[in-house]
């Protein structure tokens, strides 16, 4: 998977003085929450769909394997893999913005393959996908997001709604049937001219920053070697 975001924000005041925005992440059973705190910050989350095989399959091939079928209905109805168009809904934080408060002992972590970078987290308790990790960076599907319950009267809700995408990668590799993709998305096989560099700033801020964990944090870190490997409790 290339991972692609939207364009540095122009620094103003009204950027710098925008109010801070908080959400609960949590599965869907409720056994693994983090806090996603979000500062006024001259870059902001940014928000993709990718069509890649691999991010759908990964995404699509948890939810199957989830034993609990209350659970793994209640993944599939909060749309990860975005109704129709064959794409997964994906925000990019840094590793500090996001602060496990519970569950860690049911996060776990899976290559696709031995050769890739890319590492996916999902929780073991139910199935649900909770998006990849990496130094410095966590990149979250905004549909696990809700109100966090000590939001203060400064801070606004970060959710879905808040983090709409703005560019959908990959998109040859989206089904043939899949649905078009929304309004005011711009669609990409490759990373768009300089969408790259955000990327970059997120990965070198978590080199020299002291918190890098994000959602590997817990104690399951090593992860298991293809989708055969995830196992649901």
């Amino acid at each position: 998977m290339i991972v692609t975001f939207g364009p540095l924000s122009h620094i103003s005041s009204s950027t710098m003085t925008r109010p801070s925005q908080r959400g609960l992440y949590e599965c869907a059973c409720g056994s693994v929450q983090a806090d996603v705190l979000v500062p006024p910050s001259v870059i902001k989350p940014m928000s993709i769909l990718c069509s890649c095989r691999d991010c759908v399959r990964f995404t699509e091939g948890v939810m199957k394997a989830s034993n609990n079928n209350k659970s793994s209905t209640h993944v599939q109805e909060m749309g990860l893999v975005t109704g129709g168009s064959g794409a997964v809904h994906f925000a990019m934080l840094r590793n500090c913005q996001i602060s496990p408060t519970k569950g860690q002992d049911h996060v776990r972590t899976c290559k696709l393959t031995a050769e890739t970078g890319t590492t996916r987290v999902y929780a073991s308790c139910c199935g649900t996908p909770l998006g990849l990790g990496g130094r410095g960076f966590t990149i979250i599907h905004p549909q696990l997001l809700k109100p966090h319950p000590t939001k203060t009267k400064d801070q606004v809700d970060l959710n879905a709604e808040s983090l709409k995408p703005t560019h959908c990668v990959h998109c040859s590799s989206a089904p043939k049937d899949a649905a078009p993709i929304p309004n005011g998305v711009k669609a990409s096989d490759g990373p768009p001219p300089g969408l790259i560099l955000q990327f970059l700033v997120f990965a070198m801020s978590g080199i020299f920053s002291k918190k890098t964990k994000g959602l590997l944090g817990g104690p399951n870190v090593e992860p298991s070697i293809g989708l055969e490997s995830v196992v649901v409790e």
